[in-house]
């Protein structure tokens, strides 16, 4: 049985790729269960550690790559077996994994994809049968975008390696030291959010 979600995403807020995909998805941790964009809002992070620690800010851009290449390459071997570009799959699992973004702008704004390629991979995921086009009563320049039951299997192999790679990323850490990270996770967060909601 799944673990309750950690907490909602900020529309505000600006959390790194890999993040931003593994929204909602549940840890492998004890019971321990989080979203991902509480785990890293890598701007937000890396403008701290440069302002405060200079010396540290190379070493957090180089983490941020490493993470998201290490990703990629947790992925690489489903999108090969589905035939899907990574960005697809990363369009695919955001929307499954972030029930309140359901629009191609919603991926533009907080997955910060180009549109072009949202555009693209869009296409092709409906043309796979992943996705379909729903319109908004009321509002027929809305366009919503939603899984299929065809994607569903799709998107449970893809939450399973998600879950691996979080598993690994913790690998040498015990229940203690997880506890203490995301506690300090969600002090920070929720100051993040009050500093935004303050934004003009």
């Amino acid at each position: 049985m799944r673990p309750a979600v950690w907490r909602r995403q900020s529309r505000k807020s600006r959390s790194n790729p890999v993040a931003q995909d593994m929204s909602f998805a549940t840890s492998p941790f004890g019971g321990m269960s989080f979203t991902a964009c509480t785990v890293a809002k890598g701007s937000v992070w890396r403008a701290i550690l440069t302002g405060t620690y200079p010396d540290r800010e190379i070493r957090t851009f180089d983490k941020q790559e490493s993470e998201a290449r290490a990703y990629a390459a947790a992925c690489k071997p489903l999108c090969r077996e589905l035939k899907l570009p990574q960005t697809a799959f990363d369009i695919l699992m955001f929307l499954a994994n972030n029930p309140g973004y359901r629009t191609a702008g919603d991926i533009v704004e907080v997955r910060r994809i180009k549109a072009n390629l949202v555009s693209v991979n869009v296409d092709k995921l409906v043309r796979e049968g992943y996705l379909r086009r729903e319109t908004v009563e009321g509002d027929r320049r809305k366009t919503l975008l939603v899984c299929t039951e065809r994607a569903q299997p799709v998107i449970e192999r893809g939450r399973a390696v998600q879950s691996a790679f979080f598993e690994q990323l913790f690998a040498h850490t015990d229940e203690e030291m997880r506890a203490s990270f995301f506690r300090t996770l969600a002090v920070m967060d929720a100051d993040l959010d009050a500093m935004l909601e303050k934004e003009p």
